[in-house]
């Protein structure tokens, strides 16, 4: 294994972790929305933060099913 690929798979792992994280953090969000006691100025914060966590989930989502189709043969089926 050459170095670069090492430092990719650390990355890679970096960003499983992460992704892990957000979707955590994401799903607490939407259990204090639901609980019904946050002010709503809390409410359009959380939502807020609940926004951006998502567009990061879906760009980490985004950066991993590139690298699987980079990984993938010319001639290989998924």
């Amino acid at each position: 294994m050459t170095g670069s690929t090492m430092a990719d798979n650390d990355g890679n792992l970096k960003d499983i972790f992460l992704y892990e994280e957000v979707m955590a953090r994401l799903e607490t969000i939407v259990r204090q929305l639901e609980s019904g006691q946050v002010s709503l100025a809390e409410s359009l914060a959380l939502y807020r933060e609940a926004e951006e966590l998502s567009r990061s989930a879906d760009r980490l989502l985004s950066q991993a099913e590139r690298l699987l189709e980079a990984d993938q043969s010319p001639g290989e089926q998924p």
